[in-house]
């Protein structure tokens, strides 16, 4: 809150006035010079660091770039574990546990909710040709049958031009 003083009310004397803060905050009081009217004060609150209240909550790192008065729900909130930021308002912060490779070379990893919240929710599947199945939280049970694999090779090779087609070695 500002409060303004005229010291001279005569209508010759319509640029001396001041603001100043009143209340909990600090003043840095101007005199208006100006050939108008109107002049205020630019007041900082003794507490005005929104991060203060830890409005960004935890795993959560708030930063106030505008400290003063004026300048109300321009804090950021950033992830510290995962990605996300906001503005004026706690982040959504995202973390995707297939990043750092848990199922291993072979498999798949699908991660269904990335929530921070949750964890070991991701789910692991056996690449062709292997086979077995899935596992969630950690790496499957992937098999390779290397006798079907050979047969496979070797229809291939006795077929090179694929099925369906004919085949002229010239």
């Amino acid at each position: 809150m500002q409060m303004c003083v005229d010291p001279d009310k005569r209508a010759s004397a319509l640029t001396d006035f001041e603001c100043s803060c009143t209340g909990t905050g600090s003043s840095t009081s101007t005199t208006n010079t100006k050939k108008n009217v109107g002049g205020p004060a630019t007041c900082a609150m003794g507490s005005s660091d929104e991060c203060a209240s830890d409005p960004c909550g935890v795993g959560q790192q708030c930063v106030d770039p505008d400290t003063t008065a004026s300048s109300l729900s321009d804090y950021i909130c950033t992830c510290m574990m995962g990605k996300g930021s906001a503005t004026g308002q706690a982040a959504t912060c995202e973390v995707n546990e297939c990043d750092a490779d848990p199922c291993g070379g072979g498999q798949s990893c699908v991660d269904p909710n990335k929530s921070v919240q949750s964890s070991n929710d991701f789910i692991c599947n056996c690449d062709a040709p292997a086979t077995g199945g899935t596992a969630t939280g950690g790496p499957a049970m992937c098999e390779i049958d290397e006798c079907a694999q050979q047969q496979q090779q070797q229809q291939q090779q006795q077929q090179p031009c694929g099925a369906g087609q004919t085949c002229i070695d010239a």
